[in-house]
């Protein structure tokens, strides 16, 4: 079954660029991880980018799959204000008070 997914997965990417995107990968099943393992030891060569998000635990889904690959994992900081890297620079300018001109 993995070999077929993956073969699926090639000819897709034979066609055009592929992108898989696994968003709450820490709630997958096994076999959902398994195949995520497998395909993402074997996308050297292939046009696709697999990206997986799930939370940060030490046994969960994303130790597993960092464990497969040997990747890092990347935690951006907190969006709220005031953690957020400019802090209330963050958000956006006011408008100025003049009309626009044409």
């Amino acid at each position: 079954m993995l070999h077929g997914l993956y073969w699926l997965t090639a000819n897709l990417a034979a066609r055009d660029p592929l992108l898989i995107a696994v968003d709450d990968a820490h709630w997958a099943d096994p076999a959902s991880l398994r195949f995520l393992n497998y395909l993402a030891r074997r996308l050297d060569g292939l046009t696709v980018l697999l990206v997986v998000a799930a939370r940060p635990t030490a046994t969960g889904s994303g130790a597993a799959l960092r464990a497969a690959r040997g990747d890092a994992a990347l935690r951006p900081a907190p969006l709220t204000p005031g953690r957020s890297p400019g802090g209330d620079r963050a958000r956006p300018p006011r408008s100025s008070s003049r009309p626009a001109t044409r």
